[in-house]
């Protein structure tokens, strides 16, 4: 159903970013959404979502 494909979606996400806090130092800065800067740690996330 899709409240179980959200469940899991994220809660992928969540175990994503813990896990890639734990390699790396994350450090979070503000976001504007008058520029397209991305975040720097977007494609390790993307990569270990995908393992």
């Amino acid at each position: 159903t899709e409240a179980a494909l959200l469940y899991d979606a994220t809660r992928l996400f969540s175990r994503a970013l813990t896990d890639l806090d734990r390699g790396q130092k994350i450090h979070i800065k503000s976001l504007s959404c008058e520029t397209e800067e991305p975040w720097p740690h977007g494609i390790s996330l993307i990569n270990y979502m995908r393992m």
